[in-house]
């Protein structure tokens, strides 16, 4: 009696593992149905088959896309170089080694402070790293009076992206006055991009000189994404109220596109030769009148 109770015992004990097995089976291959997206009749190979298939050609579509990153990156005279979390060089193009005077292909592996020998690099590294973004300007080697401005940007898939760009004049300026003045004083055309309380205040003082008949040049605003509507709308309102005179409106231009930027520069003609002053007191003076 006593053996028979104890096989009826490990009988049922193995009755209960393979019961226990099929079901844990049963749990793991319907997270595994959910996690694949199969159906219940799908074949299992079929499916890892198929996914394996979509990761290689995942693969090699981005080994392709690097490719050709990297191809475009050698047509460019700028120069782009990428420097990783560990704050070392992974890829440099054939500009970034000229405009730094290293031979081809020598920045990659350096560490950021070796490849533009400059103590500063690292920080700023570190600086976009926590902001998204940040610029600086340094000194090449080889005793050249060569300047590099160089643009730090967070990269989507992790590091740095950094722009160096030849600065052919640096020019410093004591205030804000002196920096303006040498803008004006050097400036064909104005272009007015979307920006924050300064490019307004600057915007705001290049129209007034024109319709003052200080300058004739051609002022282009680049309305991006309706950017400047609510400005260009505050001028027609100005008219509206007489609080300015009709011509304020076109004295400038505004376009959506670089395209159309481009061409109203080139197409623009002086359209006075004196200024709008007495127009404007006129306006101004006419409500009270």
């Amino acid at each position: 009696m006593p053996v028979e109770i104890l096989l009826l015992t490990a009988l049922g004990l193995a009755v209960a593992v393979v019961v226990t097995a099929r079901l844990a089976r049963r749990r793991v291959t319907g997270t595994l149905r959910r996690e694949l997206g199969a159906a219940p009749g799908d074949d299992f190979g079929r499916v890892i088959r198929e996914l394996r298939s979509d990761a290689a050609e995942a693969r090699t579509d981005s080994t392709r896309a690097r490719e050709d990153l990297g191809q475009i990156g050698e047509l460019l005279e700028t120069g782009v170089v990428h420097i990783a979390a560990d704050l070392r060089v992974t890829s440099a193009n054939r500009a970034a080694h000229w405009l730094l005077g290293q031979r081809a292909g020598s920045l990659v592996g350096r560490s950021a402070m070796e490849a533009f020998v400059d103590h500063r690099m690292e920080g700023l590294v570190r600086t976009a790293t926590r902001t998204g973004a940040t610029s600086t300007e340094l000194a090449t080697l080889g005793g050249s009076d060569r300047i590099v401005l160089v643009r730090a940007r967070q990269a989507t898939t992790g590091g740095i992206w950094l722009v160096l760009e030849d600065v052919t004049e640096l020019v410093r300026t004591e205030t804000m006055r002196e920096r303006k003045g040498l803008m004006d004083d050097r400036s064909d055309a104005f272009v007015v991009l979307p920006g924050g309380i300064g490019t307004l205040e600057e915007l705001v003082e290049i129209l007034t000189l024109k319709q003052l008949g200080y300058h004739d040049r051609a002022i282009v605003v680049l309305d991006a994404g309706g950017y400047w509507d609510p400005f260009l709308a505050q001028l027609d309102r100005m008219v509206e109220l007489g609080l300015a005179a009709a011509s304020l409106p076109s004295l400038l231009d505004a376009t959506h596109d670089v395209a159309g930027t481009v061409a109203a520069i080139r197409g623009y003609r002086p359209r006075r030769g004196t200024g709008d002053v007495m127009d404007e007191v006129e306006a101004v003076e006419a409500p009270g009148s």
